[in-house]
This record gives structure tokens, C-alpha cells and sequence, in this order.
């Protein structure tokens, strides 16, 4: 085995000490490239900077050798420095071209680095359908060195537990071991043993760059317990109600059997602000659920969700009325229409909490603690169609239509949205037209 294969399975197990002694055994010409390569591995292992110039430079300096497999790893690892310095769109088109030129030239080595840092790409984009998606194609054939890193990517795209090789005791392995354990107390509402993982995960991740960040965020997206004042920028962004997608590519943890609800929720408690919290950390939380309207407006989710941002303060009514309806505030003839909402919100709340207006201004005062879903992190129409189409294979627009309960014209519209994106392609079938969703990747190497 050369040297660069030895080095790219020790990076798929996040090993740095592994890494930096197979570098030394790397020669000539190539060997050069191939030790530059592995100082911005061995950094990224280690959650130091990773300079896109650097691995630019290694892309064009292999391009000039005409040494295809480094040209691809050079590739996907500007990728990866792209995405450390949130450069997402960027990212996106350099790991899509290093994962198209390894499909082309047929390398597994690097088609395997390149397939696994697309996937995040992905994920961290927001696109969890097409991370599973190229997870799931990875997982049927990549080696047991990789099933650390695969177990923890599929875990934070979209909260599907993967297998770990038996015999892997890696970093990585015993990261994605502690995401899961994490994640499963959490599931269970388990407190004792959720601490008692979240600081196992904390002390496993502390020193891996590939996971730290990201495990410090699932952590606080899951704990509402965490200060939001105490969790990294972005997240506490999120935390606090801006945006509307769970940060870093962790959209497993809003994963939900149920297609339409919302990936985060809100928590308020007496006498505080809401915050959120994903999906994941509901049961967690230990609070009564105000479930969804189902309504096809949602105005009242809408609503509820910003009273319960605001805390006892509330919001003015001329914002909440903006917001609603979409349409400029006018007191004397909206008045009876927010007063006929708020009361409804307040049928809801039951005994649970009542809603106050005075003042020009309209707040949720609760007795106990409640959650409510945030209907700004519900999945659009366009992703709960690209989900179904994921989950089934293949599939027609009626079918998926009927399996989400949502009109056949809405299911065709989205699809015609996904086809033109590239996101998923038409097969057609006798008299019947097929979706299959598509991204690079999807398919297994040809020489398996």
C-alpha cells in the first residue's frame, strides 16, 4: 500500500498520529505533494486553520504532474477549508467537481474522501436529502476504516444510526459511538444519562476538528438547559429565533417521522423568552406540547411561535399583524380580526398559559412550561417531496402525493421545481413517469 493510501485511511479514521508517520514515508516528486497534503489533513484533524490557498496550490501542483488521485484529494480538501470559513455555496461547487473527476477517473481512494466531504457540504447547505442520499450509496461500499466518520455524518444529516465496524476504535468511531448515545438520551427524554453523555461527547471531541464545533452545537440544540449566551455565534443565532434551518449541517437532529413538522420548536417557560430547541431535545425538555394546527395557513402556529419568542414583553401588533397577513397594519379594521386570533391561541394554550394584549402589544403568559413548533423550520413542500422520493427509491408524483396527503397539483409543482434544479430526474415507464432523486455520487464505484 503507498503512502498516500495509508494516509487517506488514517484521515477516514481521524488519526493524526497515524497520518503524519505515514507522510514520512512518502517520495519523490509526489512525495512532496503528498506531505503538503498531509500537514492540512493532520490541521484539520486537529481543528487548526486550514488555508484554501494551500490546498489550491496542491490541486495545481498535482494538475501540472498530471497526478489525477491528488488533484481530486487537493480538490476535495479546499472544499473542506471553504466550509471551515462558512463559504458554503463555494464549497458546494468544488467538492461536486472533485467528486466528478474521481467518478470520471474511477479512484476509489479519493472518490471515498471526495463522496464523504460532499455529503457534509450538502448537509451543512441544508440539503439533508441529498447528504442521506450520498451517505447511504458511500456506506454499501466504502471499507471499515471508514465507518466512524460515515456512522457520524449520517447521524447529524438526518439521525439515522449506521453501524460501526466491530473492531474500529478510532477517533472517529468513538465519536460517532458518543453522537449516538447523546442523541438517544435525549430521544428518551433520559436526563441523568444524556449529562452523563454530553460530557462523554464533549471530552471525546474537544481535540477533533472534524466533530468539535459541531458536537458543541447538537449539544446546546438539544440542552435547554444550555445558556444561550454561552454557545457559538451561530447557533445562538439560531437559539434565539433567527433563520430557519438547524446550523453546521445538523438537520438530524430535527429529523421527525412526521413530514411536515417543524425540525425545531420553541420553549418557553414563566417569566422567560422562548428558545429553541431541536426537534430531538422535545421530550428532553419536559414540557407540554402545543401541537400544529394542521390549518393550511398556519396563522396561528405563526403567531404563537413569535409570542413565545418574545417572552412577557410580547410583540406589537402592527409587527405580528405584518408578519401574519402579509399586509400593512390598519387598527381599525384589524383589530377584531388579531383579537379573534389571540383568542383562539388561547383556546389552545388551554390552562397551560392564557395571551395578554394591552398597549398596542400582544404576549404569551404561561403557567408551566410549553413547547411549540416554529413553523418557520418546517420542511418546505419541495423538501418533503425530495424526502419521500428519497425514502421510496422511485417513485410517481400520485404516489408521493397520496403518501403526504397533500394535493397532487402541489406534489407536480414541486417535482418540476426539483427537475429543473437538478435535485431529481424523470425515468420514464410505459404510460407512467418515474422521479429518482439525483446528485453526484449516488451510484457505487463500477469496479465493486
Amino acid at each position: 500500500m503507498s503512502a498516500i493510501e495509508v494516509m487517506r485511511l488514517a484521515l477516514a479514521r481521524w488519526d493524526d498520529v497515524a497520518l503524519a508517520r505515514a507522510a514520512r514515508l512518502a517520495e519523490g516528486s509526489r512525495g512532496a505533494i503528498e506531505t503538503r497534503l498531509a500537514a492540512l489533513w493532520v490541521a484539520w484533524l486537529r481543528g487548526e486553520p486550514c488555508r484554501e490557498e494551500d490546498a489550491a496550490a496542491i490541486e495545481a501542483d498535482a494538475g501540472r504532474m498530471r497526478a489525477a488521485d491528488l488533484v481530486i484529494d487537493g480538490a476535495s480538501t479546499r472544499a473542506l477549508a471553504l466550509l471551515d470559513h462558512d463559504r458554503v455555496e463555494e464549497a458546494i461547487g468544488v467538492a461536486r467537481r472533485a467528486s466528478r473527476m474521481a467518478s470520471t477517473e474511477g479512484l476509489r481512494g479519493p472518490r471515498a474522501l471526495a463522496g464523504v466531504i460532499l455529503a457534509r457540504v450538502r448537509a451543512v447547505a441544508g440539503q439533508s436529502v441529498h447528504a442521506t442520499r450520498i451517505l447511504e450509496s458511500l456506506g454499501g461500499w466504502l471499507p471499515p476504516a471508514w465507518s466512524g466518520w460515515l456512522a457520524s455524518e449520517r447521524l447529524l444529516a438526518s439521525g439515522i444510526e449506521t453501524a460501526i465496524a466491530e473492531d474500529d476504535a478510532s477517533p472517529a468511531a468513538r465519536a460517532a459511538s458518543a453522537i449516538a448515545a447523546t442523541l438517544e438520551a435525549a430521544l428518551r427524554g433520559d436526563r441523568a444519562t444524556f449529562d452523563a453523555s454530553a460530557a462523554h461527547l464533549r471530552a471525546t471531541s474537544a481535540t477533533l476538528g472534524p466533530i468539535a464545533r459541531r458536537a458543541r452545537a447538537a449539544i446546546g440544540l438539544l440542552d435547554a438547559a444550555i445558556d444561550a449566551d454561552t454557545l457559538d455565534e451561530d447557533v445562538a443565532e439560531f437559539v434565539r429565533g433567527e433563520g430557519a434551518r438547524l446550523p453546521l449541517g445538523l438537520g438530524g437532529l430535527g429529523a421527525s417521522g412526521v413530514h411536515d413538522d417543524a425540525t425545531a420548536w420553541i420553549l418557553r417557560t414563566p417569566g422567560r423568552a422562548g428558545r429553541r430547541i431541536a426537534r430531538a431535545g422535545l421530550a428532553l425538555a419536559g414540557a407540554s406540547a402545543i401541537s400544529a394546527t394542521q390549518r393550511r395557513t398556519g396563522r396561528e402556529d405563526v403567531a404563537l411561535a413569535m409570542i413565545a419568542l418574545a417572552g412577557d414583553e410580547g410583540v406589537e401588533l402592527e409587527r405580528l399583524h405584518r408578519r401574519v397577513y402579509r399586509t400593512p397594519y390598519e387598527p381599525e379594521s384589524h383589530d377584531a380580526t388579531l383579537r379573534v386570533l389571540a383568542h383562539r391561541i388561547g383556546a389552545r394554550l388551554g390552562s397551560a398559559g392564557r395571551v395578554h394584549a394591552s398597549a398596542g402589544r400582544v404576549a404569551l403568559v404561561v403557567s408551566d412550561a410549553v413547547v411549540v413548533p416554529d413553523p418557520r423550520c418546517a420542511l418546505s413542500i419541495e423538501d418533503r417531496v425530495l424526502h419521500a422520493l428519497a425514502r421510496r427509491g422511485r417513485s410517481t408524483a400520485r404516489d408521493v402525493a397520496a403518501e403526504l396527503e397533500v394535493p397532487l397539483r402541489s406534489v407536480q409543482q414541486a417535482i418540476r421545481e426539483l427537475v429543473e434544479d437538478g435535485a431529481c430526474r424523470e425515468e420514464p415507464q410505459g404510460r407512467t413517469v418515474e422521479y429518482v432523486v439525483e446528485d453526484t455520487t449516488y451510484t457505487e464505484p463500477t469496479d465493486v
